[in-house]
């Protein structure tokens, strides 16, 4: 009992133990994790170096090459999107009495791809096609096809850039419905009585390098410069309305964070009907109240808090879900607001201002959206293991979540159509037409 109390989060049980985590020794992930991530460094510090090359970075103009850092955060993130398809995502283990086994999994992203399929979870399977699959192919289609046309068609390419950027940070969606999982099942151990526990694997870390590098290196995508509309001074009622809405925004994210965003429930009827436990066992497992541990709940704030914990063991991956969910999902879409009403504010007064352009930025790494679409992933995606009386359902907090993010898009795009000129636009765009006009001269 002592050895499994201790191995709630640490994944490592002793040799005596009945029920046993599936998968790689987290000691095992948290080295090739700490490889992949210092791998990653070592391949941005060496082209930063390579910018520092004055023969190098005057080819790199003349040429419109684009930043070495950009290519090379793009090349090894893609490097690492076929491992993080084809190597185990996670690995589950639900158990009762450390010798009950309801239910234990390994699995890697194509293989939940296909069980979704194959159990006819058809919405579930076709989300994850999209955001694991599809969305990365077609960035990477438009970036090559950019560079090809920005010779050309120069305000083509600019155009595909501009898409890649925003539609970039919709390939992670995924990644946040795991790390939510994740915290379901280790809310429901209750050891002895009641088994539950999970570990992200290495599959899971190269997802989450390929979503940061690819979409952070989309941002520094050099663009052909498209004309931008003469800059009007925002309304008084524009500005009223933007106010009230991010008022709104900040109660919806309060209740968002605070509330549990999703559910789960052990159903012991289900697992009856299909043979995974007797029948004769349901009174005591009554007699146990295991039904009533494995009801749990999961909220923002306290997924956060749980994975920070290192007092049972560190676990590398439980870090990067920290920074996702601290950083992209609350902190930068509250810097991201605050830089949109300093925006306004300035375009109501005509003042020149560089907020938008910082929100620009910050819009589109800003990931709060795209975790509550994660939420709908995982709620869908998650009927497959019904089967093994796992039952999981939207929390109140999803409604917080969606009313944020719609009020985050609005209030942007209500900037957007009354954007504050930014400091020396004039000069910079002089500037540009002269670097155009050089390399255009270069060029026989």
């Amino acid at each position: 009992v002592e050895a499994q109390a201790s191995g709630r989060r640490s994944k490592e049980s002793a040799g005596d133990m009945a029920l046993t985590l599936p998968g790689m020794h987290i000691s095992e992930v948290n080295k090739w994790a700490a490889v992949v991530i210092a791998c990653y460094v070592a391949v941005i510090c060496f082209d930063i170096l390579l910018e520092r090359i004055p023969a190098l970075e005057s080819f790199r103009i003349r040429n419109r090459i684009q930043k070495p850092w950009v290519i090379g955060m793009l090349i090894f993130s893609y490097s690492l999107l076929v491992p993080a398809l084809f190597w185990n995502l996670f690995n589950m283990l639900i158990g009762a009495m450390d010798s009950v086994e309801f239910y234990t999994s390994s699995e890697s992203m194509m293989e939940v791809i296909v069980m979704l399929w194959q159990d006819d979870v058809f919405v579930g399977a076709i989300l994850l096609i999209i955001f694991a699959i599809l969305i990365p192919v077609v960035k990477l289609w438009l970036i090559v096809t950019a560079e090809f046309m920005k010779w050309k068609r120069p305000q083509l390419a600019g155009r595909c850039i501009h898409f890649v950027q925003m539609v970039s940070k919709w390939a992670c969606p995924d990644m946040f419905a795991y790390i939510l999982f994740s915290y379901l099942i280790w809310d429901m151990d209750h050891p002895p009585t009641l088994t539950g526990r999970f570990q992200l694997d290495l599959g899971f870390t190269c997802y989450a390098m390929f979503c940061l590098g690819s979409t952070v290196s989309s941002l520094g995508l050099e663009t052909p410069k498209i004309e931008s509309k003469v800059s009007e001074p925002m309304p008084k009622w524009a500005f009223v309305l933007l106010c009230f809405m991010a008022a709104v925004f900040s109660a919806s994210l309060a209740m968002g964070l605070a509330l549990p965003v999703m559910a789960m429930r052990l159903d012991i009827g289900i697992l009856v009907e299909v043979g995974e436990i007797p029948a004769d066992y349901v009174p005591f497992i009554e007699e146990l109240h295991i039904a009533e541990m494995a009801s749990t709940d999961v909220t923002i704030l306290a997924c956060i808090a749980d994975m920070a914990d290192i007092s049972e063991g560190f676990d590398l991956n439980s870090w990067i879900a920290v920074l996702l969910l601290a950083v992209f999902v609350i902190a930068l879409p509250i810097f991201d607001m605050i830089a949109l009403c300093i925006a306004a504010l300035q375009s109501t007064r005509g003042t020149r201002s560089c907020a938008f352009a910082v929100s620009g930025k910050l819009n589109k790494l800003a990931m709060l959206d795209v975790a509550t679409l994660g939420i709908v992933v995982i709620v869908f995606s998650g009927r497959v293991y019904e089967k093994q009386g796992v039952v999981i359902s939207f929390g109140p907090g999803v409604v917080g979540l969606i009313a944020a993010s719609l009020c985050h898009h609005a209030v942007f795009q209500l900037v957007s159509a009354y954007p504050p000129a930014s400091p020396g636009q004039d000069e910079a765009e002089e500037k540009s037409d002269e670097n155009d006009s050089e390399a255009s001269t270069a060029i026989p």
